[in-house]
């Protein structure tokens, strides 16, 4: 936030690396970034906010080309590795649900919660790619927390079921 201090980068960023395995068009970032008709020449708008976020880019961290351009559209520099807590969220929730053991499967569920810290990039919800986003966290989150307060309930640690159902409740106000 101290650097990007525009929500339109923030929102471009965002877009970019969840969206890093394809190249993006410019006519789906202008999609994603603009609604109909909300700007008059959003290409040459979003020519001007990528250059931005380059800039930037190579300021805070150093000289790598993060995004590149080719044929036309944008793309995330795959040479350039990536972590996002969203995504290590949805690798210990899947790993949970796929597990027959019981205490694997308690492990991932309270390794995804930990990681879990509330609606997907808040400052985007006016975007529709960041709700259907959110939303699918969100599910997951719910499943995440009925699941596991069951395991805890069959494994008779009522003390873990209260203090998962609160801290649900903390996040989902």
């Amino acid at each position: 936030d101290e650097v990007l201090r525009s929500d339109m980068l923030k929102k471009l960023l965002l877009y970019m690396l969840t969206h890093r395995d394809h190249p993006v068009t410019v006519q789906e970032l202008s999609d994603a970034l603009w609604q109909e008709d909300e700007i008059d020449n959003p290409a040459g708008a979003l020519k001007n906010l990528m250059y931005r976020l380059r800039t930037i880019l190579k300021k805070v961290f150093d000289d790598k080309q993060y995004i590149i351009t080719s044929q036309g559209a944008y793309a995330w520099n795959n040479q350039i590795d990536v972590n996002l807590d969203v995504e290590r969220f949805e690798v210990y929730y899947k790993r949970a649900k796929a597990r027959d053991v019981k205490s694997e499967m308690i492990s991932n569920y309270e390794s995804a919660l930990a990681l879990y810290r509330g609606e997907f990039m808040e400052k985007a919800l006016d975007q529709h790619w960041a709700v259907t986003l959110s939303a699918y966290y969100h599910s997951m989150f719910l499943n995440a927390v009925k699941t596991l307060a069951q395991l805890y309930l069959e494994a008779e640690r009522y003390q873990d079921v209260e203090d998962i159902c609160v801290h649900a409740l903390n996040l989902d106000k």
